[in-house]
């Protein structure tokens, strides 16, 4: 990479901050472009109403078909607890208590991203909108769910509170 094509990387990059196109608000394929060289930490919300259920989420994309953890990426200086709610109420309506960090994973197979998962256990604080809860894991799982979810129930028996 030359001088000038690193200044204008820099300017580039600055704008997005400087234009407020950052998480969310980016652009699908600058996203996609900066998650294939940087690793991003995202939040997997696992909702419990008693350390034994589990919250899912119908997830239809390019990407997957079928059952998954509610998650995001993490926006710039937000909170664990702020993007555990955040990505909560947009993927299940409901609002929810943080309550402990319970796992990191690093997707080195993740389809679209070089991403690390915050696995996160959270309560609900207000009624289910979207999703269901489960007592077994459904065939039907992104694989990695599948996993942090059994590691959820392992903690303490199931009760991780």
């Amino acid at each position: 990479m030359t001088k000038k094509e690193k200044d204008i990387l820099v300017k580039l990059l600055e704008k997005l901050s400087a234009q407020n196109l950052l998480i969310p608000n980016m652009p699908l394929d600058v996203w996609y472009a900066i998650n294939r060289i940087l690793p991003l930490p995202a939040v997997e919300v696992i909702v419990s109403t008693n350390g034994k259920d589990f919250l899912l989420t119908k997830r239809k994309d390019k990407f997957w078909d079928g059952w998954h953890i509610p998650g995001g990426f993490l926006m710039r200086k937000e909170t664990l607890e702020k993007a555990c709610n955040r990505v909560a109420k947009k993927e299940t309506g409901m609002t929810v208590m943080f309550k402990k960090l319970i796992g990191v994973h690093v997707w080195t197979d993740h389809p679209y991203a070089n991403s690390l998962s915050l696995i996160c256990y959270c309560t609900a604080k207000s009624r289910l909108k979207k999703g269901r809860f489960f007592t077994k894991i459904p065939v039907n799982i992104v694989p990695h769910h599948s996993e942090f979810i059994g590691k959820f129930l392992s903690v303490n028996s199931g009760d991780c509170s």
